[in-house]
């Protein structure tokens, strides 16, 4: 079934890429144009289809780190737990010495006790950090983005917030359909003009770039529709917060300030009151997000609070 559908989708591609450079110039060109619209609009419409987005009566803010992986991804969500652990002073941020350009490192403060936190990411950073190490470091390490993995993209998956394997797959198939269309009747049309002498073929070359390019971006999403109306959403609702970040350190729990980073990222702690979060990321994201639109949740529209919000951080004896 699948060896028909592709033997007779080629088939279609080579009888309409014969009958289209055979155009004039100007008619190839709109055609050209055209076809490229109509399959970028034809992805669009199946990407709505294929990921529909429902309403949600209810979203868990509860785990930081789980919005901060909804958000960005394992380094995402390891960032923020830094963030929150050198702000509880779980963490300490040292000067390395020896190092020519004096680079800071992290280590775990003597008096913490991992055990006594309460989410797994915390203490899985704690235990990498046990040893000054650079911040970027934990970036590195495979095995610790594999235990944020494990914690959280199953789970999001499930929710319909990220895309699942054959989600991705489906994705991909479908672009790369659309890519073999453009570049196919482009590079074809660019070789007939080159092979008989002509040389204008920026109009061409510009329309199959643009549009490729834009055909292979509906593949690469991070997130599905529902997942980015979601991190839209949160965003929206917790503005109000995120306005009041200056007084967060003097007036809120760390919940709050947990809950800050991992909706908005650690960009959104502001250099004069969190110091040491900014040194330690002095090159935080400043936008994570993509697209999206909006939820409803338990948390009040001004962002002070969330009854659904069961802390962010826990504390070391």
């Amino acid at each position: 079934m699948v060896r028909a559908f592709v033997i007779a989708w080629f088939t279609l591609l080579l009888c309409f890429t014969v009958v289209i450079i055979c155009l004039p110039k100007t008619a190839f060109l709109l055609a050209y144009l055209l076809a490229c619209a109509t399959v970028i609009a034809m992805l669009y419409v199946r990407r709505i289809v294929a990921e529909p987005v429902r309403e949600l009566t209810k979203f868990d803010t509860s785990d930081p780190y789980r919005l901060a992986y909804l958000r960005g991804g394992a380094n995402e969500a390891l960032r923020v737990a830094t963030a929150v652990l050198i702000e509880a002073r779980h963490l300490r941020l040292l000067q390395n010495e020896s190092s020519e350009k004096k680079e800071k490192q992290l280590v775990t403060a003597p008096d913490c006790d991992a055990k006594s936190l309460p989410f797994p990411l915390e203490r899985a950073v704690l235990r990498f950090f046990t040893t000054p190490r650079k911040p970027e470091e934990m970036f590195e390490q495979g095995g610790l983005k594999q235990q944020v993995d494990d914690l959280y993209k199953e789970e999001l998956e499930n929710a319909g917030l990220l895309p699942s394997e054959a989600q991705k797959q489906a994705r991909t198939s479908r672009a790369l359909f659309a890519l073999i269309l453009i570049l196919v009747v482009g590079l074809t049309k660019i070789g007939v003009a080159l092979w008989h002498g002509y040389r204008n073929i920026g109009f061409t070359l510009l329309i199959m770039i643009v549009a490729a390019i834009w055909a292979w971006s509906f593949s690469g999403d991070y997130r599905t529709r529902l997942g980015n109306y979601v991190v839209k959403s949160l965003e929206s609702l917790f503005e109000g917060m995120r306005a009041q970040a200056a007084t967060l350190k003097a007036n809120a729990s760390m919940a709050q300030i947990a809950l800050l980073a991992g909706v908005y990222g650690v960009a959104a702690l502001p250099a004069e009151v969190f110091p040491e979060v900014r040194e330690a990321f002095p090159k935080a994201p400043t936008d994570s997000s993509s697209c999206g639109s909006s939820c409803s949740s338990s948390c009040s529209s001004d962002g002070g609070s969330c009854s659904s919000c069961g802390g962010g951080c826990g504390g070391c004896s």
